[in-house]
């Protein structure tokens, strides 16, 4: 009896301290009902993550963007698009060159889905300009540079095919079939560079999870990889990528239509082990996100479980192994589908994003405590940056850099008696910095424009 009360009560405590690391719910949109898509993106620039969501509500679908206007606070939302079906797998990147974030959609839900662009004009966006309405049912669409032109390209799955639109410039886009490795209904849509060569493969949920390995811009079905990720007679519903190890390759979670939330090991050239159930009797599983949750240098996971109206953060213990998931939010069942991770408030830490009802969590983990002060032997500059950032240590100084996303994008050792220096080149966005060495661990945060 005593042991179980233990077993309790510590549970209890670990479960009351991560929500203390989270501030109290807050609200932006009470009338986000029924949400099909949510991320977050800088859409005006001003380096604060702003919010984009499709909706369908009442016979009818929008885009519906969220300003952040900074201390937790966000706009009442503008509708920047209306259309009948359902709009589905918002994504942002600059696909027209112009340094300006835009907006790709598609719609679902009919035998002639559609894939849609919206240009921004310094954050204002265009009319949405049709690309394609040749998707059977369309399912899912992601957004990579697939042949390494420096331009994105668009990557969807429908019902049964597989498409890359090649990013041709001045708003064309070349749509190319990608042969099927199995025939099967198509669930879900990944892309990660799994073999470290710098193209993005793709990963795709059906019968089994299928691998596309990207051979030099033109993905291929690799039936190797695909037998590495043995999942038995089920079906991929969901799947997600991402670094759980810290060994700079990407893993990946998927749930089975046997209810069970399940973690792949990359062997770093692509080819996969099973490591553990992450959950199991799970009857639905739609979002998963990843970040550094608690700020301890690995990628911890937060997925939603709309039919039981939860959403869960499973913790990483730096190896891979994950908690057993402590509920952040109970919510409307099953309306809380959808999640995000990104730092909504600058303050260098991942925050929550999610709907429905459109809402936020901020994170309240302290960046870094300094135990000494290291400025005498470090230096940071420029901040803000255009992209390149110098660090300069006297003594011996471990660096790692993260992204907003809880990615870390970088780890090296400074060390000698003399100065040393590295400088980096990062896309924009929010990193942070952290420093460890004898006597102090610190963080700064850096903005690269």
């Amino acid at each position: 009896m005593k042991r179980i009360l233990f077993l309790f009560l510590s549970a209890l405590l670990i479960n009351c301290g991560i929500r203390a690391q989270f501030d109290a719910l807050q609200l932006i949109d009470s009338s986000s009902k029924v949400c099909t898509g949510l991320v977050a993106a800088d859409l005006n620039m001003d380096s604060l993550q702003d919010v984009l969501i499709t909706q369908k509500k009442f016979g009818e679908s929008f885009l519906k963007y969220y300003k952040n206007l900074g201390n937790g606070i966000f706009d009442n939302g503008d509708i920047v698009f209306r259309l009948s079906t359902a709009a589905l797998s918002p994504n942002v990147a600059d696909l027209n060159a112009d340094n300006w974030p835009d907006i790709a959609f598609i719609t679902g839900a009919s035998a002639n889905g559609r894939l849609y662009v919206m240009h921004s004009d310094q954050g204002s966006f265009s009319e949405a300009v049709l690309i394609d309405s040749g998707l059977y049912y369309a399912v899912d669409m992601k957004l990579a540079d697939m042949d390494l032109d420096g331009a994105p390209d668009m990557v969807v799955i429908d019902d049964t095919g597989l498409y890359v639109f090649y990013n041709e410039g001045a708003g064309n886009f070349r749509k190319t079939l990608i042969p099927a490795g199995l025939n099967t209904e198509n669930y879900a849509l990944s892309l990660a560079d799994l073999d470290k060569d710098d193209y993005p493969d793709i990963l795709v949920g059906g019968v089994r999870t299928l691998v596309y390995r990207n051979n030099a811009g033109v993905p291929v079905y690799d039936e190797q990889r695909t037998l590495s990720i043995e999942t038995g007679t089920t079906l991929i519903l969901t799947l997600f990528s991402t670094d759980i190890d810290g060994d700079a390759d990407e893993d990946i979670v998927l749930l089975t239509s046997h209810r069970e939330l399940k973690i792949y090991e990359n062997d770093g050239n692509g080819f996969f082990s099973f490591k553990e159930i992450l959950r199991d009797n799970v009857l639905q599983c739609e979002s998963i996100a990843a970040g550094d949750m608690d700020l301890d240098g690995d990628r911890d996971l937060v997925a939603a479980f709309p039919q039981e109206g939860r959403l869960l953060l499973f913790e990483n213990d730096g190896n891979g192994d994950f908690s057993q998931g402590s509920t952040l939010v109970t919510g409307a069942v099953p309306f809380l589908r959808w999640t995000a991770v990104t730092d909504l408030n600058n303050d260098g830490s991942a925050d929550i994003l999610l709907a429905d009802d459109l809402s936020y969590m901020m994170n309240t983990r302290a960046v870094g405590v300094e135990t000494a002060d290291p400025a005498p032997s470090f230096e940071l500059y420029p901040n803000p940056s255009d992209g390149i950032v110098h660090v300069s240590a006297a003594g011996s100084v471990r660096l790692s850099v993260i992204s907003s996303s809880g990615r870390q994008v970088h780890r090296s050792v400074l060390s000698g008696d003399a100065v040393s220096e590295i400088t980096l080149s990062l896309p924009s966005g929010i990193y942070l910095f952290r420093m460890e060495g004898e006597g102090f661990d610190i963080a700064r945060k850096v903005i690269v424009r």
